[in-house]
């Protein structure tokens, strides 16, 4: 940075600070700078005298963003943010909005990823995402273990059983999504409803497991789905296919 970027009220970064400090004046002596401030966590006073090589170590965010962000980044971390917060929990929008305008983003742009409603913003659960991703109503996993009455209804709107295996026989994904996580999404609902066949034509014929992003990005949310929630279960499941078909 340079002396006279050292404006009142801008909050600069770097190794000199244990924390982000808010610049309450800049006082030039000579080649050097005296830079009074408050930390940004701790409001603690900081006054270090910094010549020009440590002024070069400090940033800044810019005064106007830039909205030059890695969008599929921000998919992965929002997604992240979301398991993180034990599924499904509503957050205040401004709070997500900040977060994606950090990263150049237009959380409005993320209909197919963000649900936002009275004020929240929702990422939606896999399980939601049925009929975008296939262009059908959102269907029920295979069930595991004897039928109990609690365990029938998985996804917000289901058919009955006769009618889900009526309509999962000729099951097909007709497109593969646009990006990674749509394609790993598609994965999962397929493994969850039972499609073992129309899971390999994805991954191996339609050549959704051939791209290494979609390994990637699967191990990753593997790791970030609760050990004990169904995504969990079904991401793993797609996983365990890789090496059986040679992928």
């Amino acid at each position: 940075m340079l002396t006279e970027e050292l404006k009142p009220g801008i909050t600069v970064y770097g190794p000199l600070f244990p924390e982000p400090v808010q610049v309450i004046v800049a006082i030039p002596m000579g080649v050097s700078v005296k830079l009074v401030g408050k930390g940004a966590k701790s409001n603690s006073v900081y006054e270090p005298i910094l010549n020009t090589e440590q002024l070069a170590l400090l940033t800044a965010p810019p005064a106007q963003e830039p909205f030059d962000g890695d969008a599929r980044k921000f998919r992965l971390g929002i997604e992240a943010m979301r398991l993180g917060l034990a599924y499904e929990y509503a957050l205040e929008f401004d709070a997500v909005n900040n977060i994606a305008k950090g990263l150049g983003i237009h959380l409005e742009d993320l209909g197919a990823v963000v649900e936002i409603s009275k004020g929240n913003a929702r990422l939606l659960a896999v399980s939601e995402r049925t009929q975008r991703l296939f262009g059908k109503t959102q269907e029920k996993p295979a069930k595991r273990g004897h039928k109990k009455a609690e365990q029938q209804d998985l996804f917000a709107e289901l058919l009955n059983e006769a009618e889900a295996d009526a309509a999962w026989r000729d099951k097909a994904v007709l497109s593969l999504g646009e990006t990674t996580l749509d394609r790993v999404h598609q994965a999962m609902i397929l493994f969850a409803t039972g499609r073992g066949e129309a899971l390999k034509r994805f991954l191996v014929d339609d050549g959704a497991g051939r791209d290494a992003r979609f390994w990637k990005l699967a191990n990753a949310l593997l790791a970030l789905y609760p050990k004990s929630s169904e995504e969990n279960r079904w991401v793993d499941g797609v996983l365990a296919r890789k090496k059986g078909l040679g992928l």
